[in-house]
């Protein structure tokens, strides 16, 4: 599009999107990365609830509470979560050492059941991140800072909400079975708003990175698919050429 998109469209790429995800360019993990992917993961969502595509919207959901839950673990305790090939081995090793090292960690999680089954706290995923968040948040563990605990608690609290979302997908055909799902199903499951006011499935999600956006001062000021979409519209409503 820059190359052969006429003036508008490409001072619209070069004003509004193309240095959006410069981050994602960069190797390895990050936080910032970490974040970066978590927006747009979050207005890729919101993309697909607004088309009614709602296997879809509960697949990434469940794949969004998880990226949350390891930002989460990495800003609290500085554990890595990156699992891919090439990192995984590095990450395990740094992962027990890390737990290894905070006092009555170790001991805390090996107290720990789910489904009748003993957490093993060497698995780097989703149960094992929630518990040691709940860890993070016991005053007596000196984890997180007491003025900072309240904010962390909220945020965790907004994360664990999704739980009724995320097995709502397990039972679908993007899950483990082939239940058919409806936007009825999805606005039951979707858990309040900390006003106490009800929340439709999109903006549970969104709430959650506004929280995150505002505690790192970083931010966007709108969905770049639905800038995308308006801008392409109002193009063809004039009968503008792309």
């Amino acid at each position: 599009a820059l190359q052969q998109g006429d003036h508008p469209t490409r001072t619209f790429i070069q004003d509004r999107l193309r240095h959006d995800l410069d981050i994602l360019l960069k190797e390895g993990e990050s936080q910032g990365r970490l974040l970066a992917l978590l927006q747009e993961l979050n207005w890729n969502a919101a993309m697909c609830w607004q088309q009614r595509r709602y296997a879809d919207f509960l697949a990434r959901v469940y794949r969004f509470q998880e990226a949350v839950l390891r930002y989460l673990v990495e800003k609290c305790f500085g554990l890595p979560t990156d699992l891919s090939p090439a990192a995984r081995e590095r990450t395990q090793r740094r992962w027990e050492e890390g737990i290894r090292a905070i006092p009555g960690l170790v001991a805390y999680m090996e107290s720990l059941a789910f489904n009748g089954e003993k957490l093993d706290w060497r698995h780097n995923n989703r149960t094992t991140h929630k518990a040691l968040l709940a860890f993070a948040l016991r005053p007596e563990a000196a984890i997180l800072p007491a003025s900072r605990r309240g904010f962390y608690a909220a945020l965790v609290e907004r994360v664990n909400a999704l739980d009724r979302l995320v097995e709502l997908r397990h039972r679908t055909v993007v899950g483990h079975d082939f239940q058919g799902v409806s936007e009825e199903a999805l606005r039951q499951a979707s858990p309040q708003g900390r006003d106490g006011a009800p929340l439709s499935p999109e903006q549970a999600l969104a709430e959650i990175v506004r929280m995150i956006e505002a505690d790192e001062r970083s931010g966007r000021r709108a969905n770049p698919y639905q800038e995308i979409a308006d801008f392409l519209l109002a193009r063809l409503q004039k009968g503008g050429r792309g």
